[in-house]
């Protein structure tokens, strides 16, 4: 009998229905100010790529989504997609892995790779567990653009929760080599997405870093984020951590970026180059500078040796 995830996030983060939800998708796409202005071009490149994305409700983050999606519209389409999304809701331990079937939104059906899944069990640091993905919403909001780029082709997907708690060393590194040896064992095309937020800021979170307020606050707050971005960049997970648990930052979905990047450093002999497509706020949407929340959508991709000419 096959396992349905059932769609907990639609109405709330996303229209609930088909045709709604493919408009809202697609404006997010060619919003000139905040998404990238249009939809993904028909012509593709052929590059190894990982991105961070936010998973917020796409009338505040769909236009940074887009973003990443532009680019993963416009890539060789990868034949497994592992979503890396943190538990924030608590249920379960770990790091979970839907084991087996399919989730469902308004846009269709996103069938889990058991397969994958059965490898990456064997390294004892991933259980099986459906009942913390039950609740949690950061997987599936990043489906209904994965589905609307893929359409019909949509890949197989790993979904994987991660414990905001889990960014000590020691975890990260766990998961991360268990993570990469599985791929290199199958010798799939995968797409990697960490989904995260940015710092959640003002009285609601309990996140209030400067005195100032209003669109100083935002600035800061962007600067601050950016800080941090800066070594996500250089893929550097332990002073990324540091400086997170530093400057207190409300960075929901830290965990799946720090394995993301303990994924990325093993791929010795590969020069991997991570760039900010995205990065702006909510209250840059909403003009609500009491509560808001920073998003950035980063893409992490292989740079092309140049190879000399001979003379």
């Amino acid at each position: 009998m096959m396992n349905y995830r059932k769609d907990i996030a639609s109405g709330k983060y996303y229209k609930n229905s088909k045709k709604e939800l493919n408009n809202q998708i697609k404006q997010c796409f060619l919003d000139k100010k905040f998404g990238p202005g249009s939809l993904p071009l028909a012509k593709k490149t052929d590059e190894f790529k990982a991105f961070i994305m936010p998973h917020a409700g796409y009338d505040f983050s769909g236009c940074c989504a887009a973003h990443a999606c532009k680019k993963i519209g416009e890539n060789t389409n990868p034949e497994i997609i592992i979503i890396l999304g943190v538990n924030h809701h608590g249920y379960g331990e770990g790091a979970s892995i839907f084991p087996e079937g399919c989730w469902l939104t308004p846009l269709g059906k996103a069938a889990v790779d058991k397969d994958f899944n059965d490898e990456l069990l064997k390294h004892g640091c991933f259980i099986p567990d459906e009942l913390s993905h039950s609740m949690e919403h950061s997987i599936e909001v990043q489906l209904p653009f994965l589905q609307y780029i893929f359409s019909d082709e949509m890949p197989g997907i790993v979904p994987i929760l991660i414990n905001a708690e889990f960014t000590d060393n020691e975890s990260i590194k766990l998961l991360g080599n268990a993570l990469f040896k599985t791929w290199m064992k199958t010798g799939k095309r995968i797409l990697f997405i960490a989904s995260s937020d940015f710092s959640h800021v003002g009285e609601g979170y309990g996140f209030i870093p400067f005195k100032d307020r209003g669109a100083e606050l935002d600035r800061k707050v962007k600067i601050l984020d950016n800080e941090l971005m800066q070594y996500l960049l250089d893929l550097d997970a332990a002073k990324a951590a540091k400086f997170a648990d530093e400057k207190h930052l409300t960075v929901c979905g830290l965990s799946p970026i720090l394995v993301l990047l303990q994924l990325l450093k093993n791929m010795k002999g590969k020069k991997i180059k991570g760039e900010i497509l995205s990065h702006y706020t909510s209250a840059d949407v909403a003009k609500d500078y009491d509560n808001f929340v920073d998003y950035a959508s980063i893409e992490f991709k292989e740079l092309m040796q140049s190879v000399k000419s001979s003379p």
